[in-house]
């Protein structure tokens, strides 16, 4: 699984500037141009109702809390991420990791500059649930409780 969240993050990583991006344990969430999408890998048929479900109740969530903020709230979009398997028919769209950037980049102006800045506010804020900003590995932490040592200014 951790092969699979690299390869998503590799693809994410290359994204435009504009483009704000966030984690959730596996999931990913993507806000660009061409819409908002919640993501998350998988490696197997087996796996895909259980992360259609996750990915569907994530969406929901986004867009519940993007309405409290926008006046007009831009559909969220669900992708499954598959690494190479074939797909079982389900409700969410199933992408090829290798056309992963391309699903999100290309496609119709959906979501506007203003919109866009909004949603990386509240992910900036923290008020889009427990999303953090950026490509956060799964069970990866970081330890605020034990920072490093101020190292004095000398002039020169």
């Amino acid at each position: 699984m951790t092969e699979t969240l690299n390869s998503i993050d590799e693809a994410l990583a290359s994204l435009p500037g504009n483009f704000a991006v966030a984690s959730h344990d596996r999931a990913r969430l993507v806000a660009g141009p061409a819409g908002v999408f919640v993501l998350l890998g998988v490696t197997s048929s087996s796996t895909q109702h259980e992360a259609a479900f996750t990915v569907s109740h994530l969406a929901a969530d986004i867009r519940s809390g993007l309405a409290d903020h926008l006046s007009w709230v831009p559909f969220v979009d669900t992708l499954l991420v598959s690494m190479g398997m074939g797909t079982a028919r389900a409700a969410e769209a199933v992408v090829p990791i290798d056309l992963l950037h391309d699903t999100i980049c290309e496609g119709r102006r959906v979501v506007d500059d203003r919109a866009l800045g909004v949603i990386r506010d509240l992910l900036r804020r923290g008020l889009l649930g427990t999303w953090r900003v950026g490509l956060v590995p799964a069970g990866d932490r970081i330890d605020l409780c034990d920072p490093s040592p101020a190292t004095p200014h000398t002039p020169s």
